[in-house]
This record gives structure tokens, C-alpha cells and sequence, in this order.
């Protein structure tokens, strides 16, 4: 369980994000060290010619109308632009992978057949493994990570440490235009893996599923700035606040830690765990 525990902070491999129960591991994951790699193993892996490479970062700033959603959201091109892992294409979470314009909340997922049709534009596809980091900490990879997997596509993994741990090795870097030729992808959604609205209405209270919140403990208490709409939390919910998951240099915790972390707010105990 304390293994499972790990794999889950950066999209929940086996405790789901917004999703219920356990995911056993596939064989396309059999090609990856697991969803994890460290960056040794990225280095010693960057000229295989099924490996794909992408920067995902997304930066928080204010949002500039305090009459529209408290938080603005910026794509993190330029920045990859200015200097990336060598080969390392970018996904852009803010630009292509959210549905635009139809509704207030954030990053909607797009209907299928776009997801589909993004990705396969990026180079992901059947016969590829992917590895994903950002220049922010470890949240936008692992959001990829989880659309990937819940469109069908398992041979994908997190960079552990991210950029920021590349950078600090002193590993090369690359400022070049960097892009994968496209391919195909079959999108094989897996609903299981996203809570409904009427899931978590049911979860309240209940003893079977624990509902986590992941933001910072002010957010979740309420006396934070409401940076994500409204302050405080989902009635009956618990705090593990991301950030606690991680030590001092971005890495993250053994899998002891995090069981420690997980199950001191009780979200072992139950059945299911949902995310948010």
C-alpha cells in the first residue's frame, strides 16, 4: 500500500485522481521503470527512438479582472522556448488540452476525438513511451499523466524532481524548437478513473470513500484568498496538501513517507479515495 501511496501524488496511479478504487499496472508500463523514472534513467534513455519527451509546465499568476476566476493560468512555451530537456517537446495544458470558452470551470477535458486528435499531433501514440516533467513543481505532468491514462494510454511516466532537479544535476540543455512526428491514437476512455459530481454526493460522510483535498491547508480551512472560486472544502473531506509530499529539493517522499502522510488522515482505510 505505501507503494501504491507513492505512485499516487503526481496523478494517482493506484490511489486515484477524482477516480475510485485501485488501477493494476498494464504491460505497456512494463517499458518504463514504473510511473516514476528518475533522471539518471532519463539521461541514460534520451536517444531511444520510441521515447517521447515533454515539458508540460503551467504557470499561476493573478488574474488581472478581480471580476473573473481569481486564478490566470500562463502556458509555459516560453519558457520551454528558453531552455528544455534535449528533444523535449511541449504540451500545452493551458492552450490546447482544455476546452475553451464554454464553461467557467478549469481545464475541462476535451471530448475524445480532439483529445485524440491533440495528442497524436504531439507524437502520442501505440509504440511510443513517454516521459513528462514541468519547470513548477510536479502537479501539470501529472495531470497529462492522468488524461493519458484514462484515454487508454498507460506507457506513460512522471519525471521525478522535474526540471528543476535536471537543472540542479547540471545535465544538458537544449533551447531548440523540438517536435515529434505525428502519429495515430485511439482514445479508449475509461470513465472509472474521473468521480461524477453525484459520486462525491454519494461519498459524503461515508465511511467507504475518503475524499482528499490536495491544496494548501488555508485553502482547505477557508482563510486563504479563494484563489479556486469559492473558499474552504468539500463537506467531510481531508487535507494532504501536495506540497507536503515532496522534500526540500522537489523530489518525492519515500513510499514510507507518504503511506505516513496518507494514513494518518485515514485514506487507507476505506474502499475508495477521490482526489481534488
Amino acid at each position: 500500500m505505501q507503494r501504491q501511496c507513492r505512485a499516487a501524488v503526481n496523478g494517482g496511479a493506484r490511489l486515484r485522481i477524482a477516480a475510485a478504487g485501485r488501477i493494476p499496472y498494464h504491460r505497456a508500463m512494463s517499458t518504463l521503470p514504473g510511473p516514476l523514472v528518475q533522471t539518471d534513467w532519463l539521461e541514460a534513455h534520451l536517444a531511444d527512438p520510441d521515447l517521447r519527451v515533454f515539458d508540460c509546465t503551467v504557470f499561476r499568476d493573478p488574474a488581472q479582472d478581480p471580476d473573473e476566476h481569481p486564478m490566470r493560468f500562463v502556458s509555459g512555451k516560453d519558457a520551454w522556448r528558453r531552455g528544455h530537456i534535449p528533444g523535449a517537446g511541449f504540451i500545452d495544458l493551458v492552450g490546447e488540452l482544455t476546452v475553451k470558452g464554454e464553461t467557467r470551470f478549469m481545464f475541462p477535458v476535451p471530448p475524445p476525438a480532439r483529445f485524440a486528435e491533440i495528442v497524436a499531433g504531439y507524437g502520442i501514440g501505440e509504440g511510443v513511451r513517454v516521459v513528462l516533467y514541468d519547470g513548477t513543481g510536479q502537479s501539470w505532468p501529472a495531470r497529462v499523466w492522468w488524461l493519458l491514462r484514462a484515454h487508454g494510454f498507460d506507457a506513460a511516466a512522471v519525471l521525478d524532481g522535474g526540471w528543476a532537479k535536471w537543472k540542479a544535476e547540471g545535465r544538458a540543455v537544449s533551447t531548440g524548437e523540438s517536435r515529434y512526428p505525428s502519429t495515430s491514437f485511439t482514445a479508449k476512455l475509461r470513465p472509472e478513473l474521473t468521480a461524477t459530481r453525484n459520486e462525491v454526493q454519494a461519498a459524503l460522510g461515508g465511511a467507504e470513500t475518503c475524499l482528499v483535498n490536495t491544496l494548501s491547508r488555508e485553502d482547505f480551512e477557508g482563510t486563504a484568498l479563494p484563489r479556486y472560486g469559492r473558499s474552504g472544502r468539500i463537506p467531510s473531506s481531508v487535507s494532504v496538501p501536495v506540497t507536503t509530499l515532496f522534500d526540500d529539493t522537489g523530489v518525492l517522499l519515500t513510499p514510507e513517507g507518504i503511506g505516513e502522510r496518507f494514513g494518518a488522515v485515514g485514506a487507507l482505510d476505506g474502499k475508495r479515495v477521490i482526489t481534488y
